[in-house]
């Protein structure tokens, strides 16, 4: 699947890239880092308002609703710190959750990737407010994660996650967009432009 091919890579270079440690740092530094939710985002927008480019005969709907607008968010929030983040540890009275303005509604939220189903990685949306859904998770030992799904109406394309948990006075911290590569892997010597433009050099020299 695409979204195997994209954000399993991804995940797995986030999340072993940001739990190294430089040499020049002290190890007794680094041993203070205690658990760390942490994630990124993207989104695309599949049906834009105002911009139809159907006849206005055809009509767009999801699950039998009308949809006038449609947008497609992936977050990866994994755990980033050094030690185990808990699930029972997120206080009741402000769960984690993400987040739309109003009067935003979430179609479907549904967890597409997971490290490993031990986690317990759930998301449901809120029954009472269909702007918000809500994340649980049994644990998060260093380096687990997920990727999250959205499908939604609103213009705001990313939400804002919310929530507290005891030990993690920071929050789920926002490390920013995530940023597709679009280089080519190209064989040796190919790697480099003045390679290349030796090689058309050459070529062009052959048939003058």
């Amino acid at each position: 699947m695409v979204f195997d091919n994209f954000f399993k890579p991804k995940l797995d270079r986030y999340t072993n890239w940001h739990n190294r440690t430089p040499n020049c740092l002290p190890l007794i530094q680094a041993s203070r880092i205690g658990p760390r939710p942490t994630y990124q985002y993207r989104a695309l927008r599949l049906v834009r308002k105002g911009e139809r480019a159907f006849p206005e005969e055809v009509e767009i709907t999801f699950k039998g609703k009308s949809v006038i607008q449609l947008t497609m968010t992936h977050i990866i929030l994994w755990n980033s710190g050094k030690a185990m983040l808990e699930g029972k540890n997120i206080v009741t009275d402000d769960p984690l959750r993400l987040e739309f303005n109003k009067p935003a509604e979430i179609l479907r939220a549904r967890v597409l990737k997971s490290t490993r189903e031990s986690n317990k990685f759930k998301v449901e949306i809120n029954p009472s407010s269909s702007n918000v859904v809500v994340c649980s998770f049994d644990y998060l030992d260093p380096g687990d994660g997920v990727v999250i799904e959205l499908l939604h109406t609103v213009d705001d394309r990313f939400p804002k996650i919310m929530g507290t948990i005891r030990g993690v006075p920071k929050g789920v911290l926002n490390w920013g967009r995530i940023i597709p590569s679009r280089r080519r892997t190209l064989p040796y010597p190919f790697k480099s432009n003045k390679a290349i433009l030796l090689f058309l050099f050459c070529i062009g020299m052959i048939y003058v």
